[in-house]
């Protein structure tokens, strides 16, 4: 019997699938942010620069001298100790220190941004890692679909083959032989295609390479939803929203302050430190003296240390003011990469968006329609075998070249959106 447009293995692709069809995804972000090992290596790269800071603001370690003389001489009317001590406190010039320490915490600004840049690009790889295991996922069924529609075919060419139509009957049973042998082919390849996808997509969630993934049945048609707002595919406003919300740009604006406050640093460095102390002469412990009236002397003192060679903090302000002017070049370089970035992925979605259209809405149906004719015709003595199998694999391209579309609407999504934060999206939440 022939096959009505009900029955053939495709239509379920000819309606829009609801939009809450990729609801797994969400858990699988969550996963991932809490368990991959290279995002919480960054957040511990996070921790261990938030404790610079405390390190660089503080004082130096004060110094303490004690000296004991051996054979002290006599003076007549006096009896000088054999102990003496000191404390001296060395600090740099006014302002050093809060600039070192604003320069470590706008460098633990950057690493958080970036941190942040990282949770954004994880879960765009886990969704493109999901939606290519669901792109290949669905070619095996829709090849599984086109091979046992190839097979229904075998009962009338049977009836064929022991009527009169002997030899065209077997001529026809050799051809679906080919073509069976073709799909079984092509069938294995795709299966054996889906380990290394789900591999990576076990790595990115750090649990075993074997678990295995929920997918849904169909993929929604999305619409752009970037930094929680829907937003038409334009890419000049769509770069302008993201930019300005780049926590990848934004690291480099905290590198920014971390140049200056370093060269700032750098310029009091070549200014004179100084230190106070106080030191206490005079005291004997010696046991001949223990009854006798101690002698005590106390001084406050007070150093300078001079910079005199200005040719190590010249080329320290040097350096920092060099860093300073590199990291705004690659600012600069970043910002227009990204531009030309969001116009290839704007590109890419508004593509996509026009091929779900066309193989939905156009060729798809009229494919079914005319495989329906070709195969009651072929049942009826009218039409080539071949021509039905030629409509058949059409057919099956369609289909596949739709979910192919389905994907890349969805990559080109998921790489948008991980350029700017997203509302309802997991952020690393790790223990230091």
């Amino acid at each position: 019997m022939s096959a009505t447009a009900q029955d053939l293995p495709y239509n379920d692709l000819l309606t829009e699938p609801a939009p809450d069809a990729l609801t797994p995804l969400d858990d699988y972000f969550q996963e991932a942010v809490a368990n991959n090992a290279a995002l919480q290596a960054e957040y511990q790269d996070v921790v261990a620069q938030s404790n610079v800071g405390a390190q660089v603001g503080a004082l130096p370690d004060p110094e303490v001298n004690l000296a004991f003389f051996a054979n002290p001489p006599d003076q007549e009317g006096s009896l000088p100790g054999r102990l003496s001590g000191s404390v001296m406190q060395m600090t740099p010039w006014f302002g050093t220190r809060s600039a070192r320490r604003s320069a470590a915490d706008a460098r633990t600004r950057a690493l958080q941004q970036r941190l942040e840049q990282r949770a954004l690009n994880l879960m765009r790889d886990v969704q493109a890692t999901y939606v290519s295991y669901y792109r290949t996922q669905r070619a095996v069924e829709l090849t599984e679909r086109n091979l046992a529609l190839l097979e229904s075919l075998v009962p009338t060419v049977e009836a064929r083959y022991e009527t009169a139509q002997a030899r065209s009957g077997q001529v026809d049973l050799l051809r679906i032989e080919m073509e069976r042998d073709e799909l079984r082919t092509r069938l294995a390849s795709l299966r054996e295609s889906r380990r290394p996808l789900r591999a990576r997509f076990n790595e990115l969630l750090n649990r075993a390479g074997d678990a295995s993934i929920d997918l849904p049945e169909e993929l929604p048609d999305m619409p752009l939803m970037l930094a929680g707002q829907q937003v038409q595919a334009d890419a000049e406003a769509i770069a302008d929203l993201l930019i300005s919300r780049n926590p990848g740009l934004q690291s480099f604006d905290a590198q920014l302050r971390a140049a200056e406050h370093t060269e700032r640093a750098a310029r009091l460095d070549g200014w004179p430190q100084f230190g106070l102390g106080v030191q206490v002469m005079g005291r004997d412990f010696m046991q001949m003296r223990t009854m006798q009236r101690m002698n005590e002397g106390v001084a406050l003192m007070a150093t300078i240390q001079v910079p005199l060679f200005r040719g190590a903090y010249r080329a320290q302000q040097r350096e920092a003011t060099a860093q300073r002017r590199a990291t705004r070049h690659r600012q600069t370089q970043q910002e227009n990469e990204l531009r030309t970035t969001i116009e290839t992925h704007v590109q890419t979605y508004r593509d996509a968006t026009r091929r779900i259209e066309l193989h939905r809405e156009r060729l798809l149906p009229r494919a079914a329609q005319a495989l329906n004719i070709l195969r009651e015709d072929y049942q009826a003595g009218g039409s080539d075998i071949d021509e039905v199998i030629r409509m058949q694999r059409q057919m099956l391209d369609y289909a596949i070249a739709l979910v192919e579309a389905q994907a890349d609407q969805h990559t080109a999504r998921a790489r948008l959106e991980a350029l700017a934060p997203m509302p309802n999206r997991p952020t690393p939440d790790f223990a230091p």
